[in-house]
């Protein structure tokens, strides 16, 4: 069975929310951020998250 990028990133986006959701989380949690294949327009994006 192959696995596609887009699957592999919404298995984890909704295991992500599921534990999230399990341990309630709170507003004063840390936003942490991982990027897979960081380049070109990612750049921007990370940058822009980081401001």
């Amino acid at each position: 069975m192959q696995v596609t990028r887009r699957a592999l990133v919404e298995s984890s986006l909704a295991a992500s929310a599921l534990a999230a959701g399990a341990r309630g989380a709170a507003p004063s949690d840390r936003v942490r951020i991982g990027l897979i294949g960081c380049g070109g327009i990612s750049v921007a994006d990370s940058n822009a998250f980081l401001d």
